[in-house]
């Protein structure tokens, strides 16, 4: 971490201590008070050492500092440098030191914004949080809003989604965690009007008024005027490719730092650190490396550098991709259910090892725009460390929820998947009996035939698709042309309407799937309810979607001494083990599903063969 000098106003503790040991003699309760106010804000390690039991670093007191002085801070940190827990520091302080604060937390999904209540209740709930404890009742824990009262301020976590929700409500302190994943349009249009609107206008104008009296008949002068705090904005993030909003933002802080005392108004803050500006027993130097071993260059320098990088240097362009992905707000987004009068494909990447560590056993249901001519990744699946009979059940779930198709999957061991699923009891309680056709579809003639073999009626819809060198090669040229010619995109998050909507839809029901990996779910190892695990599941869809995303930026083509191309993470990413080691299943899926896609477009055009039953008697 570097200090830039800038034009910065930053009060100086000692200044402010020694002011505090000037005072001699005994103090009233009201000067006691006054005097303990302006030393533990001055001295935020000491503050919140003594409210809520937690020591702090130099480093973080910086953080904190920021924070607190600024009006824009834009925090990039390291993984594992502490921001969430920082934060939460940050926001007790400020309740308690600017009574009548409300405190807005907000994230691309409500697990993320629940974080920092989640590290507040852990403060109160210390031995050495008794203070906090006095003056913070429990935290109330609505569906679709977390609350914290802390004296008369009051801190609310509820997630950002397409922005409705937050249009209403007030604040003075805006925290955006993930800050990379809000859409810039959402920061501009919805959040920084926040900025406009000051703590207590009315008592300001009054005041103001009163002061403009007592100028007027010389009894204080106008730079005398009472100065209030500005309301703030606390964005939270890891760096960033240099092509996404959030390196624009960084670039446009650091110019109004340099800026700031020429032209006046509102103040801001960057804090920019990488693992090596940590204390030296503040991360596992083993992480550390594991980290970088399983890291490409450029996300490592992004995750754990806090370093911007250029484009993904893979097969696949991060660019591409996201400029694939539609923002929040957009349609379609994700779907739990599917839209009965739409056609969706299921593409299947299938392992059956029950490690944690081993592969995923990936799905996308993929939404199929059949005037456009696109598709629409609208809901994924990606396990690993249960058993064949839990993805069966997901697998059941897709098709009950949505009107698929077309399925494909990887044919190595998929008739093994398709026979355990088709004998299941959900299989033929729901009369579902999926039947596979060859995905032979290299010329007019194998279009034709797969033409008569494919059959919606009979469910003869699974095409087997064989990984050979050709067709890898083909394949992955054909997504990577789709990603430069807008042919696949990735859905948007839930608007806040459909959100509210679909987690209180008694309709859909998940209380018997797993969709996340045995070492992965909430905090304690359960959820608290089948709300709470709907809730996970639809902010486990927006991580799928940037994993799939990470996946195919990984991925690297190189040739073998015969020519042929191949497709495949680097080669130090591939000597990984463990639970978190890099993968690739969700890009083999989105890989068939794309090609899916490409067939079933194949066979819609193609007519089906008229077979002449008539005949001719020929006489002799």
């Amino acid at each position: 971490m570097s200090w830039e000098l800038g034009n910065h106003s930053i009060e100086d503790e000692a200044h402010m201590n020694k002011e505090l040991m000037k005072i001699e003699g005994a103090l009233s309760e009201n000067e006691a008070k006054i005097a303990l106010y302006k030393y533990l804000v001055a001295n935020i390690g000491m503050a919140s050492e003594l409210i809520m039991g937690v020591k702090l670093f130099p480093f973080q007191n910086v953080f904190i500092k920021t924070m607190m002085k600024k009006d824009f801070s834009l925090i990039v940190c390291a993984r594992g440098a502490g921001k969430t827990f920082l934060t939460s520091v940050f926001c007790v302080l400020h309740a308690i030191f600017e009574p009548k604060s409300k405190i807005l937390v907000l994230a691309p999904s409500f697990k993320q914004s629940k974080l920092i209540l989640q590290q507040i209740e852990i403060f109160a709930g210390s031995a050495e949080g008794e203070i906090l404890r006095q003056v913070m009742p429990k935290i109330n824990q609505s569906t679709d809003f977390w609350e914290a009262q802390i004296g008369d301020s009051r801190i609310r976590a509820l997630p950002l989604g397409n922005g409705d929700k937050i249009r209403g409500f007030r604040a003075d302190v805006i925290i955006v965690d993930e800050v990379l994943k809000v859409p810039s349009s959402i920061l501009e249009e919805v959040i920084k009007p926040f900025m406009v609107v000051n703590k207590d206008p009315v008592m300001r104008q009054e005041l103001y008024d009163l002061e403009s009296r007592l100028i007027k008949e010389g009894k204080i002068k106008e730079d005398e005027r009472t100065k209030f705090k500005n309301p703030k904005m606390v964005a939270l993030s890891s760096a960033s490719f240099k092509f996404e909003h959030l390196y624009e933002m960084y670039q446009q802080y650091i110019e109004n730092i340099l800026d700031e005392g020429k032209k006046g108004g509102a103040s801001y803050g960057v804090i920019q650190i990488g693992y090596k500006g940590l204390p030296s027993q503040y991360l596992s130097e083993t992480v550390i490396e594991d980290a970088r071993k399983s890291m490409s260059s450029s996300q490592f320098q992004r995750e754990y550098e806090a370093q911007f990088s250029d484009d993904s240097s893979g097969y696949y362009s991060m660019a591409q991709m996201m400029n694939c992905t539609i923002q929040a707000g957009g349609n379609p987004s994700i779907e739990v259910r599917g839209d009965p009068q739409a056609k969706y494909i299921v593409a299947i990447d299938p392992n059956y090892k029950e490690s944690a560590d081993a592969d995923h056993f990936a799905m996308h249901v993929i939404k199929i725009d059949e005037i456009a001519r696109v598709g629409y990744v609208v809901h994924s699946y990606a396990v690993a460390g249960v058993t064949l009979k839990e993805h069966s059940k997901y697998f059941h779930y897709i098709l009950r929820n949505f009107n698929v198709v077309y399925v494909i999957v990887d044919s190595g061991g998929a008739d093994q998947f398709l026979r355990f699923a088709n004998e299941s009891n959900e299989f033929k309680e729901s009369g579902i009996s999926l039947k596979t056709f060859e995905g032979k579809f290299e010329n007019p003639d194998d279009v034709r035939e797969r033409k008569q073999e494919y059959n919606l009626g009979t469910q003869s819809i699974v095409h087997l698709q064989q990984f050979q060198s050709q067709w890898i090669q083909s394949a992955n040229q054909e997504l990577q042309a789709a990603f430069q010619h807008r042919k696949i995109f990735f859905a948007a998050p839930l608007k806040d309407t459909s959100y509210e909507t679909i987690i209180k839809d008694k309709k859909w029901d998940i209380s018997k799937l797993d969709f996340e990996a045995k070492n992965a779910k909430s905090l304690d190892g359960v959820y608290s309810s089948d709300l709470d695990k709907k809730i996970s599941l639809l902010d486990h869809l927006i991580h799928l979607l940037d994993l799939t995303r990470s996946e195919c930026a990984l991925i690297e083509v190189s040739s073998t001494s015969l020519g042929r191309q191949t497709f495949d993470l680097p080669l130090t990413l591939r000597k990984e083990t463990g639970l978190n080691r890099p993968r690739k299943d969700s890009y083999s899926a989105l890989l068939l599903g794309y090609h899916a896609l490409k067939c079933y477009f194949l066979l819609q055009d193609t007519e089906e063969e008229k077979v002449n039953t008539d005949f001719e008697i020929v006489l002799f």
